[in-house]
C-alpha cells in the first residue's frame, strides 16, 4: 500500500485560542494597551484568559527601522499567538491548535514561518514554530474579523485598560498567570535577538519533560 500523505487539516474537536492587541493611540495617550489571549477546551469551555500590558517605553520607542512600535500592528498581533505556549505549554502538547486573530498578516506570516521587513516578527514566529516542533503540536492560524464573535469582543476589551469591564478583570486574575521575566524585558525594549527563540525553546523544554 502506498505511503498516505501527513494529514494536516485541523480536526473537528480541538483547542481554540482567540488573541487581539492594540497599539499606541495619540488620542488616548493616557490609556494602557496590551494584548490579550482567550483559550477554550474542545467542548467550548473556558479554559484560558491572559493580557499583558505593552510599556510606555516600547510603544513609544522606534524599531532600527524609524517604525514606532506602537503601530506595528502585526508585531504586537503576532505576541499574543506565543502567550499560550509560553505560559500553559501543558494544555496544547501533542495536539491541533486553533489560532483566531483579526491581522491577516499574522495569517501569512505563520505560513511562511517570516515576516518580511519586520525582523521582531519573525523572531516571534520561530519561537512559536520552534516551540510547537518540540511539543509536537499542530498550529492552525486562522483570521477572525473584528468584533465578529463573542470571544473577539472579550480579547478587544481586553486589550485597552480603558474598555476592559470589571468582570474582565475578575477573569484575568482567577488564572493568575504570568510571562517569565526575560521574555517581558525583551518585550519592553524589543531587540532583534535571533537567539531569543532558543532561550524561549529551552525554557518550555525545562518546563514540560517530554
Amino acid at each position: 500500500m502506498p505511503i498516505p500523505s501527513p494529514y494536516s487539516n485541523c480536526p473537528r474537536y480541538c483547542k481554540l485560542f482567540v488573541s487581539d492587541a492594540a497599539g499606541y493611540s495619540e488620542s488616548n495617550s493616557h490609556d494602557s494597551p496590551g494584548v490579550a489571549t482567550v483559550g477554550f477546551s474542545e467542548k467550548g469551555i473556558l479554559i484560558f484568559a491572559f493580557r499583558h500590558f505593552w510599556s510606555k517605553e516600547m510603544i513609544t520607542m522606534n524599531d532600527y527601522m524609524g517604525k514606532n512600535f506602537g503601530h506595528k500592528t502585526a508585531f504586537l498581533e503576532i505576541v499574543g499567538l506565543l502567550i499560550p505556549f509560553l505560559t500553559v505549554p501543558h494544555l496544547v502538547t501533542n495536539q491541533h491548535i486553533v489560532m483566531k486573530v483579526d491581522n491577516l498578516a499574522c495569517y501569512y506570516g505563520w505560513i511562511n514561518k517570516n515576516m518580511a521587513g519586520d525582523a521582531y516578527a519573525s523572531i516571534i514566529l520561530r519561537s512559536i514554530f520552534l516551540i510547537t516542533c518540540y511539543l509536537s503540536c499542530v498550529l492552525h492560524v486562522d483570521h477572525l474579523p473584528r468584533m465578529s464573535t463573542w470571544e473577539g469582543r472579550l480579547t478587544d476589551r481586553l486589550s485597552r485598560s480603558s474598555s476592559s469591564l470589571e468582570s474582565d478583570r475578575q477573569l484575568i486574575k482567577s488564572f493568575n498567570l504570568c510571562l517569565l521575566e526575560f521574555f517581558i524585558s525583551w518585550l519592553d525594549k524589543p531587540t532583534a535577538d535571533w537567539s531569543l527563540p532558543v532561550r524561549l525553546l529551552e525554557y518550555v523544554m525545562n518546563k514540560v519533560k517530554l
